[in-house]
């Protein structure tokens, strides 16, 4: 081989060494604590929940891989706090991002709003209408903030449950007049646990959505996860999550 194509050998190696180099560059590993909440996170769920599945497809379109901590929600989000390998917790409500967390960009939505019986439906348009019942709530959960702050202040009575089939089975047993959910959980759960089995006729998710939520990632606040969130928003424009999520729950009727 000559001098020039020893020098074009050269050349074209340098330029596969910077392409490998600046793909390696750009891959990376991200850990997110999450809780089991069907059918969007859950270790034992195919591709584990609609949700982190959504998250990971569009993770994959710049090179992140996703691996996923499940824990109890309220330790959830303090090992977030605490294990700097851990760049933050989803799927969050914005009302969940605590102290300390910012809120990525928005990775889907989901309406929350209230369970009832099918035969003493509940009449709202406010929420301050709903302080003439009691609500069924999960201990662990901070709701939006129109209802929340209600429900802090006493001015609507609730009821906690340690998760939302306990708060749902609250419902069935007539201890409350309604359950404040994500719609899409409230089906799942009517739909596939054993205990609630043969009550999916006995209830509905009332009419009047309190909110269609937004689910981000709590990122832990630093300059890395800064920058983390503006490579998620890439990711985000290269999926439709919406479609993902509404696929996956489709697959499961």
């Amino acid at each position: 081989m000559g001098m020039k194509g020893k020098e074009a050998a050269l050349a074209v190696s340098m330029a596969a060494a910077l392409v490998s180099g600046a793909a390696a560059a750009q891959a990376e590993t991200w850990t997110i604590t999450s809780l089991d909440w069907q059918p969007f996170s859950g270790a034992d769920m195919d591709r584990d929940g609609a949700g982190i599945h959504a998250l990971r497809e569009a993770l994959a379109t710049v090179g992140v891989t996703l691996e996923v901590d499940y824990l109890p929600w309220r330790r959830a989000k303090a090992v977030a706090a605490s294990d700097d390998s851990v760049v933050g917790y989803y799927p969050s409500w914005p009302s969940e991002v605590d102290d300390g967390f910012f809120a990525s960009p928005v990775v889907f939505t989901s309406p929350v709003g209230f369970g009832e019986r099918v035969d003493a439906p509940i009449s709202w348009s406010d929420a301050a209408d709903l302080t003439g019942y009691r609500v069924g709530v999960v201990g662990a959960y901070v709701y939006p903030e129109a209802f929340q702050d209600l429900a802090d202040s006493g001015a609507i009575a609730t009821s906690e449950a340690v998760d939302d089939a306990t708060a749902l089975r609250m419902l069935i047993g007539g201890r409350v007049d309604a359950v404040a959910v994500d719609r899409y959980v409230m089906d799942y759960q009517l739909n596939t646990s054993a205990d609630l089995s043969g009550e999916a006729g006995n209830i509905q998710f009332n009419d009047t959505i309190l909110i269609d939520y937004d689910l981000v990632i709590a990122f832990a606040e630093s300059g890395e996860n800064r920058e983390r969130a503006a490579l998620l928003e890439e990711a985000l424009g290269n999926v439709d999550t919406q479609q993902i999520i509404a696929d996956y729950i489709a697959d499961l009727r």
